[in-house]
């Protein structure tokens, strides 16, 4: 069965080295599709607008941690001497990234809801942080779960 929330049930398959090439693939695509949308609605919301400072900070931040998340999970996964990098990183970071892109649409709403839309006068900057944390927090978890499995294969040999 395809996997799209559930964490523990995919790493027990990728340990397991059951996760088909068909599914990686399919995660991967997701990830691709994902990337095509959320880069459509950015620049689809300019409409003609210049891009203000916070949207550029995060276009910037966006790039730069994709960057260093990529390698820090690659590493986490024991670099040049680690397995099934792509099919641990794809599927986990379409089902632990839904979660995160989840929380930075809610956590921005809700934030705003409570202060009545006086948070972004206050520190405009504020979306921009919930963005970046929630990104960093986000290859963190992927790294710490490519980790495990990555242990999990190097104590077996």
């Amino acid at each position: 069965m395809f996997t799209v929330w559930n964490t523990k049930n995919l790493k027990y398959k990728l340990d397991a080295n059951e996760l088909p090439e068909w599914q990686a693939f399919v995660y991967f695509l997701l990830v691709i599709v994902y990337d095509h949308v959320a880069f459509t609605f950015s620049y689809l919301s300019l409409d003609g607008q210049s891009l203000s400072y916070n949207g550029k900070v995060n276009i910037v931040s966006a790039l730069v941690m994709t960057v260093f998340g990529l390698l820090y999970v690659y590493f986490k996964n024991g670099g040049a001497k680690g397995e099934q990098f792509f099919q641990r990183y794809f599927s986990l970071s379409v089902v632990v990234g839904i979660k995160f892109a989840i929380l930075i649409v809610v956590i921005p709403q809700i934030v705003d809801s409570v202060s009545d839309g006086k948070v972004y006068e206050v520190l405009p900057w504020f979306g921009s942080a919930v963005f970046i944390s929630l990104n960093i927090m986000m290859f963190w978890f992927i790294g710490s779960h490519v980790k495990s499995l990555a242990n999990k294969v190097s104590l077996q040999d």
